[in-house]
């Protein structure tokens, strides 16, 4: 019986022993641990424990990782895990899409890990002991840690620099792999020594400013591509480029060699051209800024019912106009677009050409903008129309642009039941109203704030009728309206600005979106007094306009295509490479 006892306590003392052993950490047990709440919340999903080590998309990444270290990756010649190397290790180039990574970046369909779990990732695989006991391969330290060492004030200012210039885009977490979203904010260390997207330059090389792409983007040198930033912004100023200069001076660099010598000159600020309006479009007049070549843009606009409907929520409840619509810019200063208003089931297809523009060191901006509506609506005239703007600007002192518009709108009424009085005894008869608007705007911006962002926008068209009974052009409140408005279309309000996006509230007396639609003028009269001339109890319900928004969001396509195409040229060199050997 003791005999048994003895050999059952060492049966269990085995398992115990070999479930300890295969639980151990691998590597710094706090980093290990770190790494597997990074595998927990964005791989296990797919690599969970008990998967498949010969299969690249379901081995392990949970339970026992010391099985992956040492293991050759199935879809390259390194190894998943070297002990020591994070940049030998070929799970890194996996979430980092080095060149050497083959097939989808991880994890997939995801975005890319943020800065701060790669370099847990990062630490844990160099805490790992090289199974040989001989020195793990040099790795360049972590970059970000190098300047704080250096210079814990530099480190600290460059930060406070990035948080106001640069963060509202590159926040923290931002996808390394997209040049207008990596991150400038949290952990910097993954951006020392890594190659930009749009340049085969560093994005910042150790100790040479000179060197690194972000001066290049922040200065506007020869050698950057793309957009100066901050984008929408003024040029960094003097003091905040030298900051970023010294910071990079400061870091040691990676190979311990000599850091070429710059001139020793003062860094001098590039000089920011402007556009003459934060938008394409103002509150319903086209602007003389352009989209710039290759920007697609996306925007809302949005108009609510009178503000003093009875019980109608500041207009809200009272019904709505809204416009969607999609434009490109198929070379500086040339865009198309494409929209659709539930106002008569309108879609309009247009083009703008900017010849002349201001942000080219031109004295103004002058160009056309050209369209043609489609009516979808029951009952409407004029289904087909078109319209024609001839548009000038300026940007005056870098703070107010102004803008010209004549333009001239065919087919504007819309009215499929027009009576006219010629006055000849037949009384009022029916008539087909071919006839389309001549329009007189102006646009104005104020850009308000030490960035610019702010602004007071103002807008406000006239259709310009003429003598003739009845009159050559199609005047809202004229022929067909008697009684109808004849102060024009105007538009108050303020907007905001970051770079890609764009934001317009305002109100106004006009609650058609499209051009065409429009022009014939605002749909009320007097701002505080009620068109049918009938006093109301309360004062609020006197108020006559309307309330509106518009909303811009703009993307940069193909900046990522010179990245693939040099990532595809350097998958297809080694693939040759490895066939010839």
């Amino acid at each position: 019986m003791g005999a048994a006892f003895r050999m059952l306590a060492l049966l269990m003392v085995s398992v115990l022993f070999t479930l300890a052993l295969a639980s151990a950490p691998v590597g710094d047990p706090a980093l290990q641990a770190k790494a597997a709440e990074v595998f927990d919340e964005y791989c296990t999903a797919c690599h969970a424990e008990g998967g498949d080590l010969s299969d690249p998309s379901e081995f392990p990444l949970e339970g026992d990782l010391g099985m992956l270290v040492g293991l050759k990756s199935n879809e390259s010649d390194k190894l998943l895990i070297a002990p020591g190397d994070p940049q030998g290790s070929y799970l890194m180039d996996k979430v980092l899409s080095t060149p050497a990574m083959k097939e989808e970046l991880m994890p997939l369909g995801d975005d890319p890990l943020p800065a701060a779990k790669l370099q847990i990732l990062r630490d844990w695989i160099a805490s790992i002991p090289a199974e040989d006991g001989a020195a793990a391969p040099a790795v360049v330290p972590p970059p970000a840690s190098a300047p704080a060492k250096a210079d814990p004030a530099l480190q600290a200012k460059v930060a406070a620099v990035f948080d106001e210039h640069c963060t509202g885009c590159h926040a923290d977490g931002g996808d390394l792999s997209d040049a207008s979203e990596f991150p400038l904010e949290g952990d910097l260390s993954v951006l020392i020594g890594r190659k930009a997207n749009e340049s085969d330059k560093l994005l910042i090389a150790p100790g040479d400013p000179q060197g690194s792409y972000l001066m290049d983007k922040l200065l506007g040198t020869p050698a950057m591509k793309e957009e100066l930033m901050p984008l929408g912004d003024d040029p960094l100023s003097p003091e905040d480029l030298q900051v970023v200069s010294d910071w990079i001076s400061a870091m040691p660099a990676a190979d311990g060699g000599t850091v070429p010598e710059g001139d020793g000159g003062d860094i001098v600020p590039p000089k920011k051209k402007y556009k003459p309006f934060h938008g394409d479009k103002h509150i319903v007049l086209p602007t003389t800024t352009s989209l710039g070549k290759k920007t697609f843009q996306y925007r809302i606009d949005h108009r609510f019912g009178r503000i003093g409907t009875e019980r109608g929520a500041f207009g809200m409840d009272a019904g709505v106009v809204m416009n969607m619509g999609v434009a490109y810019g198929i070379i500086d200063g040339l865009d198309v677009g494409l929209s659709r208003t539930n106002s008569r089931k309108a879609w309009e297809l247009s083009a703008k050409y900017i010849g002349l523009r201001q942000e080219d060191d031109m004295p103004v901006s002058l160009g056309g903008y050209v369209s043609m509506d489609l009516l979808r609506d029951f009952d409407v005239e004029n289904a087909v129309s078109g319209n024609f703007m001839l548009l000038l600007s300026r940007l005056w002192l870098e703070r107010w642009s102004t803008q010209l518009v004549i333009s001239y709108h065919t087919g504007t009424n819309k009215n499929s039941r027009v009576l006219i009085d010629f006055d000849d005894g037949e009384g009022a008869v029916p008539v087909e109203d071919t006839r389309g608007t001549l329009v007189a705007g102006l646009a104005s911006q104020v850009w308000l704030g030490k960035r610019k962002r702010w602004s007071v926008d103002a807008e406000y068209f006239l259709p310009v009728p003429d003598v003739a009974t009845p009159s050559l052009f199609y005047y809202r409140g004229g022929d067909a309206d008697l009684d109808g408005s004849k102060i024009g279309s105007w538009g108050l309000g303020a907007g905001y600005y970051t770079g890609k996006h764009f934001f317009q509230l305002f109100f106004t007396n006009n609650r058609e979106i499209h051009p065409n639609l429009a022009a014939p003028g605002g749909q009320s009269g007097n701002p505080f007094t009620t068109d049918d001339g009938v006093k109301e109890g309360n004062p609020f319900n006197e108020f006559n306009f309307y309330l509106g928004f518009n909303l811009v969001r703009q993307f940069t396509l193909g900046k990522n295509a010179a990245r693939w195409k040099k990532e595809r040229e350097a998958k297809k060199s080694g693939a040759s490479a490895e066939a010839s050997k």
